[in-house]
């Protein structure tokens, strides 16, 4: 668990891309605004593993890429160990980017085919560590897939990422995200394309990277894997964080309508432990016609009349004496005796 300053903050975080208007494939100037991520505010401590939880398009992995600048942000702030990095250019960057590493959601597209398991992991080394000799970057490689638990090494370095199961490539990425020795590891859905018997051994990998002092920020949709492995949970809706706080309580006390319908389709064995069906009506909003005031009220099974004019803002659960665990529900507002919201 981290304590002290965090290794990752975002701070009131947006991005926004335009695309072309529908039906208008002849004027290129039509553009719509797409509002990814909207004031996103996160911290990921060293030795903490928080999960990022969402449906497809709540802008998880937008988030992701906004903490490692793979993007650039249309408004908000960025600090890595304490330092401001949104507006990092040139060398400055290319420091950052040893610090902090991606592990991609696809392991077959995400090692290069023509490439052997050792000269993939070697790259980056000859890029940021020029002056080491070959012997010492294979000693590396080596090393680095021992880590994951690629043994023996020597074997899994002549290899082609083709003759890797799924996940032994897993594995392999992980490594190559590993070689310059990051402190903070973006895992974007790095289990959904694994069967069950694998994502086992992969989180257990990455809970050893995160007890080994090593900050993770876990984007995912599988809310049973972010309970079992994160130590808190963000949970995103179109472009915001709607509920976050100690994994524990927001899986046992759920706030947000949103979360308790992700919680109500988890199976459970335990037929005493089931919970009733919460199904939401309707599909996600648009990112480009966001809805007025709670983005979540269109779908929302409690909404009232102030729900599609008042935004609510994050605000302590009132039974959670330590303040850790926040909702943005105008029930949650008000039992927290907060103001409101701001008018939409």
């Amino acid at each position: 668990m981290s304590d002290g300053a965090p290794l990752l903050e975002l701070e009131d975080v947006a991005v926004t891309f335009r695309q072309r208007a529908t039906g208008a494939p002849l004027k290129p100037w039509s553009r719509v605004p797409v509002h990814a991520v909207a004031g996103v505010s996160l911290q990921v401590g060293r030795g903490e593993m928080v999960a990022l939880v969402g449906e497809s398009g709540s802008g998880k992995t937008s988030t992701g890429h906004l903490a490692l600048r793979l993007i650039e942000p249309s408004a908000g702030t960025i600090r890595f160990d304490g330092r401001d990095v949104t507006k990092a250019r040139g060398r400055q960057l290319r420091e950052l980017r040893r610090r902090m590493q991606l592990i991609f959601q696809d392991p077959y597209e995400a090692l290069d085919p023509r490439c052997r398991v050792g000269a993939i992991l070697e790259e980056p080394l000859q890029i940021h560590e020029p002056k080491l000799r070959r012997a010492a970057r294979r000693e590396r490689a080596a090393e680095g897939l021992a880590r994951v638990g690629l043994s023996p090494p020597a074997t899994y370095l002549r290899r082609y990422p083709h003759e890797l199961s799924g996940g032994q490539r897993q594995r392999a990425a992980i490594a190559a995200s590993l070689m310059l020795g990051p402190e903070l590891v973006v895992a974007d859905e790095p289990v959904s394309m694994l069967d069950v018997s694998v994502r086992a051994e992969i989180m257990g990998v990455l809970g050893s990277l995160r007890d080994a002092g090593m900050g993770v920020l876990l984007i995912t949709h599988d809310l049973p894997t972010a309970a079992k492995y994160a130590d808190r949970i963000a949970v995103m809706y179109l472009g915001r964080i709607i509920e976050i706080g100690p994994a524990a309580d927001v899986v046992d006390a759920p706030q947000h309508p949103y979360t308790r319908a992700l919680l109500s389709v988890v199976p459970r064995l335990d037929p005493r432990l089931r919970k009733q069906l919460e199904l939401l009506a309707g599909e996600v909003p648009n990112p480009t016609d966001v809805p007025s005031g709670c983005r979540f009220h269109p779908r929302c099974p409690v909404a009232f009349e102030d729900c599609p004019r008042l935004d609510p803002r994050l605000a302590p659960v009132p039974d959670d004496p330590s303040g850790r665990h926040t909702a943005a529900c105008l029930l949650v507002n008000a039992a927290a005796g907060e103001p409101a919201a701001a008018t939409a």
